[in-house]
């Protein structure tokens, strides 16, 4: 069994071996801050800040006025209005992983942790559809309501742009190819 195992194995380590010598290091979510961000210095991080933002009636908060407990959020990925924000991840459109291994693990720390923190980019989701979705792109993965995959995949694509996102030539080709697709508009055929 060992011997079956073993070439597996010597890759691995030479591929380790590999990626360490060219200075290759495994993300981590702590190469992008300790969590959300409270910049402004207000007692309000970034989760908390883009619920109150993005609530469609005034969201209560805690007694101390620094976290958003209840509002209104529509779920672009379900489609689906919640009232608790407990209920709710914050989402990065470009996940902070694929992020990483697209280019971030060559910015400085103040270029992750403002990226990570961008509000054009982050929005409330499900908990359990943002979970699902984990590291994907939307190449991998989109989300269950199809009236929002276009805006999906654009926003992505947009996010792509702003931050000069290193795409392989066929990750670029998947993502305009899946573009065109999700956002082809139907066509009326006549009879």
């Amino acid at each position: 069994m060992l011997r079956r195992f073993l070439p597996l194995f010597l890759i691995l380590i030479a591929v380790g071996n590999f990626a360490h010598a060219q200075g290759y290091q495994a993300y981590e979510r702590v190469f992008f801050g300790s969590g959300w961000q409270d910049s402004d210095k207000d007692c309000l991080n970034t989760r908390h800040e883009i619920l109150q933002k993005l609530s469609t009636n005034t969201p209560s908060l805690n007694p101390k006025g620094c976290r958003v407990i209840h509002g209104q959020w529509h779920d672009s990925f379900s489609d689906k209005t919640f009232s608790e924000a407990s209920a709710l991840d914050i989402d990065h459109l470009v996940p902070l992983k694929w992020a990483w291994t697209h280019g971030a693990d060559k910015w400085t720390r103040a270029q992750r942790l403002q990226f990570a923190n961008d509000l054009r980019f982050i929005f409330p989701v499900e908990k359990g559809l943002n979970r699902s979705k984990g590291a994907k792109p939307p190449m991998e993965w989109l989300p269950p309501n199809v009236s929002y995959h276009c805006q999906y995949v654009v926003r992505f694509y947009r996010a792509v742009l702003v931050y000069d996102f290193e795409l392989s030539l066929q990750e670029r080709d998947n993502l305009l190819r899946l573009k065109g697709n999700v956002c082809a508009k139907p066509t009326g055929g006549t009879t």
